[in-house]
């Protein structure tokens, strides 16, 4: 079965200003969705995180926010970058 994405909406990532966008909207889509609580703070917590990255280290980015049709409907957030990649990544990872 093709996957098929429906766009509801999407965020020029620049600032960290559209990082706090970011979060405020995927809590927002998870609880028309449906979500819980704690599973609307736990989606709108991940998508702020890559947010952040892709404007800390990309300086810029785009968090594309879709919906996957199907028997069990979901919540794609999807986000990306043109930059170099983090160059200390283990560091990164390690929480250095």
């Amino acid at each position: 079965m093709k996957r098929v994405l429906l766009p509801l909406t999407t965020l020029e990532l620049g600032a960290e200003r559209d990082v706090v966008v970011a979060r405020q909207r995927a809590r927002q889509l998870a609880a028309l969705l449906g979500f819980g609580a704690q599973d609307q703070s736990r989606i709108a917590t991940a998508a702020s995180e890559i947010c952040r990255n892709a404007v800390r280290y990309a300086g810029k980015g785009r968090c594309e926010f879709l919906l996957e049709e199907g028997p069990r409907a979901a919540l794609v957030v999807r986000t990306t970058d043109q930059g170099p990649g983090i160059s200390s990544l283990e560091e990164v990872l390690g929480g250095r």
